[in-house]
């Protein structure tokens, strides 16, 4: 026993050494393409890598500002997704199948990386969220590794993890992992889970759960009143294998 303890702390050093030795890399190569502001800033500084707490209202106007916030932001109020949705302009939807594989972080220019925890009323442009991201209203993003939450809507291009939509629906070109909206989910290519009163998906691998369930390419199942894919269309349960 007082081996592995004397052990752990001869560790322990070497670990903080470590941490202390990647963080002052990731410290370079931020200074090298941006300004480091800790531990208070706002995001709507251009070319800026925030160590803390960033803050700023109504994002998505400057797709080039290059900001990266590291720990929490805080948007309030935030124009969401909303106006652009209803007007036809946000939706990822809209580019059907001229990307068919979503988004890969390596070969795209994001407006804003948040890395941490992202709270607004709604916040829209090219986002890429790494972490959770929290909106009251709607909101908009490229690419989220992580968990959306929504009061309204949720509208990204690329989803790795868990998105929740509440009052009007979740949408996603390429979404891996698991939807949940109150009354719909909409996806062009989804793997994974769809929970909501209405599904749908073009191409799905995986499960369906809700009242109306439809697919038009699938390997899965379908649970829902009314269930449709590329084979039939069945009450209760439905498959394609």
């Amino acid at each position: 026993m007082r081996t592995v303890v004397q052990h752990t702390k001869m560790r322990l050093p070497l670990i903080l050494i470590i941490i202390f030795l990647s963080y002052q890399n990731s410290l370079s190569q931020d200074t090298n393409k941006r300004e480091i502001r800790f531990p208070i800033w706002t995001f709507h500084e251009n070319n800026v890598a925030i160590y803390g707490i960033s803050v700023g209202a109504f994002s998505g106007y400057d797709s080039t500002q290059n900001t990266v916030s590291n720990g929490l932001r805080i948007e309030i109020p935030g124009v969401g997704a909303l106006p652009g949705i209803l007007m036809g302009n946000s939706s990822p939807l809209r580019d059907g199948d001229t990307i068919t594989k979503g988004i890969k972080r390596k070969d795209f220019v994001f407006s804003e990386i948040i890395n941490g925890i992202n709270i607004s009323t709604g916040s829209w442009g090219k986002m890429n969220y790494n972490g959770l991201t929290i909106s009251l209203v709607a909101q908009h993003g490229y690419l989220t590794n992580g968990i959306a939450i929504s009061g309204l809507i949720n509208s990204t291009n690329k989803v790795n993890g868990i998105s929740i939509g509440g009052v009007i629906l979740n949408e996603a070109l390429h979404h891996n992992g698991l939807q949940i909206g109150l009354l719909g989910n909409s996806s062009i290519i989804m793997f994974g889970v769809q929970i909501g009163v209405q599904n749908e998906a073009k191409t799905l691998e995986g499960l369906q759960v809700g009242l109306f369930n439809r697919t038009y390419k699938s390997k899965g199942l379908q649970l829902g009143l009314w269930n449709i894919n590329e084979h039939r269309k069945l009450p209760l349960i439905n498959w394609s294998f």
